[in-house]
C-alpha cells in the first residue's frame, strides 16, 4: 500500500518496539518513539490514519480524521465502525466469522501462555495472517486511502 501511494501520501509508522512491527521502505519509522501524549498529537496533525483494529483507530475518531481500518474478520463490524473510516472487513466471508466476529487473538500460537484458540485459517505469511486478512488487498487499502486525498 506504501508502495502504490508513494509520491501521493506521506505515511508515518508508529507502533511499540515489543510488538511486531516490521519497518517499512518510504515511511518516516517511530516504531517505540513515540508516547501515548505524542501519538495523540501525532494524530491530532495528520491527514488521516491507516490502521487495523487498535487504540490508533479510536484516535482518528476521536479526533474526527479520516481513516482506513483492516479490520477482517475477528469482531462484528458495529464495533469498529465510525463516520470518518472507511472498514475493510470481512464479517461473513468465511465460516469461521459466518455470524459474526470469530474472536480469536491469535493467528498461530506464541507460546507465552495467552494463546487460546487459534485462527481456524492461518496462511503462510510472514508475518502469519489469517485468511480474512489475506483478503484485504493493499491495492484494496491503497484505494480506500485515495478516496479521502483530493
Amino acid at each position: 500500500m506504501v508502495d502504490l501511494l508513494r509520491g501521493r501520501v506521506r505515511f508515518v509508522q508508529v507502533g511499540l518496539d515489543s510488538d511486531l512491527h516490521k519497518p517499512l521502505r518510504g515511511t518516516v519509522n517511530l516504531i517505540g518513539k513515540t508516547s501515548i501524549r505524542a501519538l495523540l498529537r501525532l494524530v491530532y496533525h495528520c491527514q488521516g490514519v491507516v490502521s487495523g483494529v487498535s487504540f490508533l483507530m479510536h484516535a482518528a475518531a476521536a479526533f474526527e480524521k479520516p481513516s482506513v481500518v483492516v479490520a477482517g474478520g475477528r469482531e462484528p463490524r458495529l464495533w469498529n465502525s465510525y463516520p470518518c473510516s472507511t472498514l475493510l472487513a470481512n464479517v461473513g466471508s468465511l465460516d469461521c466469522c459466518a455470524t459474526g466476529g470469530c474472536w480469536k487473538s491469535r493467528v498461530v500460537p506464541l507460546g507465552d501462555g495467552r494463546d487460546g484458540e487459534t485462527c481456524k485459517y492461518p496462511l503462510p505469511t510472514d508475518p502469519p495472517a489469517g485468511a480474512c486478512m489475506g483478503k484485504i488487498s493493499p491495492a484494496l487499502v491503497a484505494e480506500a486511502v485515495k478516496s479521502y486525498l483530493p
